[in-house]
C-alpha cells in the first residue's frame, strides 16, 4: 500500500509540475486577452481547490499576471514617448518585477500566512560544487568571489576598453549601477525570498529549486531572449537558488546578481557612448 501511495503522490507531483511550466509558457505566449483570461481562471481556481494546493496555485496565478506585465510592458511604446533614453526605458521596465511582489503579498494576505521575513545568510556557509547536493564544500563567500570574478572576466572579453577613458564613462557606469541595483533586487525578492520557499514547501528541498529554477528561467522569455538562452538561465538559476537556501539569506545571491547585472548590462550599451 505505501509503495502504490508513494507511486500515486509522484504522478500528482509530476502531473502538477508539467502544469505548471505548461501555464508559465501559456502566460508567456498568449495576448493581452487571453493571458488576462488565464490569471483570472487560475485566481478563481484558488478558492475552489483543496487547502494544499492553494498557496502553489495561487503563486503559479502571481506568476502568470508578472509575466504578462512584463511582456506587455516590453512591447509598449510608453515610456519612449517621454523622450527617455533607451536606458533609462530598459531600467524602468524592470519595475514591472513590482507586479509579481504586489501579487505575492496580496496572496499571501489573502491566505492569511505571514510575509517572510529577508534574512541576511551565512557567507561561512557550506555549498556543494559542482552539483550543489554532491561535490566538494566551498564556503558561500568563496563561491560568490569566484562566481563573480569569472563573470567579470568573461564580461571584459566584450568591452572596448577605450570607454574606460571617454568622457562618457561615468554615464555608463551610472546606467549599468541603476540596472543592476533595480534588477537584483527586484529579481531575487520575487523569486528567491518571495515564490521559491513556497515551492520548496510544496515539492522538497530538490524538486521545488529544479521547478522554480525552470519556471525563472522561462520568465526571461518576456524580454524577448530565445528559449535555450532561458534554459541557460533556468541552470543558472538552480546555484542562484541553492546559494539563498545553503546561507539562509539573500545576501550572498544579491551580491552575486548585482555584479553580474552590472558587467552584463555595462558590456551591453558602452559602444553607443564610444567617442
Amino acid at each position: 500500500m505505501s509503495n502504490r501511495a508513494g507511486n500515486a503522490n509522484s504522478l500528482l507531483n509530476f502531473t502538477f509540475i508539467m502544469f505548471l511550466i505548461f501555464v508559465t509558457i501559456g502566460s508567456l505566449l498568449a495576448d493581452i486577452r487571453w493571458g488576462a483570461m488565464l490569471v483570472l481562471v487560475l485566481s478563481v481556481s484558488v478558492f475552489v481547490v483543496p487547502r494544499r494546493f492553494k498557496s502553489i496555485l495561487g503563486t503559479i496565478a502571481v506568476i502568470s499576471a508578472g509575466n504578462l506585465a512584463m511582456v506587455v510592458g516590453y512591447e509598449s511604446t510608453i515610456l519612449e514617448n517621454f523622450g527617455l533614453s533607451h536606458e533609462m526605458v530598459l531600467i524602468l521596465n524592470r519595475l514591472y518585477l513590482l507586479v509579481y511582489v504586489l501579487g505575492m503579498i496580496l496572496l499571501i494576505a489573502g491566505l492569511k500566512e505571514k510575509l517572510p521575513r529577508p534574512a541576511v545568510g551565512n557567507f561561512r556557509a557550506i555549498i556543494k560544487l559542482p552539483f550543489i547536493w554532491y561535490g566538494d564544500n566551498v564556503p558561500v563567500w568563496k563561491f560568490v568571489l569566484i562566481a563573480s570574478s569569472a563573470n567579470i572576466i568573461v564580461f571584459l572579453a566584450f568591452i572596448d576598453y577605450s570607454i574606460f577613458i571617454s568622457g562618457n564613462i561615468m554615464k555608463v557606469v551610472m546606467y549599468s549601477f541603476l540596472f543592476a541595483f533595480v534588477n537584483s533586487v527586484l529579481e531575487e525578492t520575487v523569486w528567491r525570498g518571495l515564490i521559491m520557499p513556497r515551492y520548496i514547501k510544496f515539492f522538497g528541498e530538490k524538486t521545488g529549486l529544479i521547478v522554480i529554477s525552470t519556471i525563472f528561467g522561462l520568465y526571461h522569455y518576456s524580454f524577448g531572449l530565445p528559449w535555450l538562452v532561458c534554459l541557460a538561465y533556468a541552470a543558472g538559476g538552480m546555484y542562484m537558488g541553492a546559494l539563498v537556501i545553503r546561507s539562509g539569506g539573500l545576501l550572498p545571491i544579491l551580491i552575486f546578481h548585482f555584479v553580474l547585472n552590472f558587467w552584463m548590462f555595462f558590456s551591453f550599451i558602452h559602444r553607443q557612448f564610444l567617442p
